[in-house]
């Protein structure tokens, strides 16, 4: 019984940090601005900038500002963005990863994946 006891608070001490998920990009990575690589993604364009200590995305579809001056940031592994004063649902999308100036996101509402190619980086 011990033995049960003893197993059972060490997987319940441990469970935590097996289930931590480590971020390996961070953002200062993904500043600039971005440009859809493929049929998938909600925005044409976007940009992730910060001015002082503010986080700035300014967006794009068809060539047209979608979505200025909305706040962003990157928390457990996520890249929320959210309106000022929410005038639009926040997005919650999951950072697959960035790989040769690729942005890959997962969007689980809708179970799909973005990727984006660097347009610029910040300058």
């Amino acid at each position: 019984m011990n033995t049960i006891r003893t197993l059972l608070l060490l997987v319940t001490a441990i469970s935590p940090a097996l289930h931590a998920e480590t971020c390996s990009v961070s953002e200062k990575d993904i500043l600039g601005a971005w440009g859809k690589d493929g049929e998938q993604g909600y925005f044409d364009e976007f940009s992730l900038d910060t001015d002082s200590d503010t986080h700035v995305f300014n967006s794009w579809i068809d060539h047209r500002p979608e979505i200025s001056g909305a706040g962003w940031e990157i928390k457990d592994c996520q890249l929320l963005i959210s309106g000022r004063y929410n005038e639009f649902p926040p997005f919650q999308l999951k950072i697959i990863g960035l790989k040769e100036e690729r942005l890959r996101l997962y969007d689980e509402e809708d179970s799909l994946e973005w990727v984006y190619k660097r347009i610029s980086k910040r300058p």
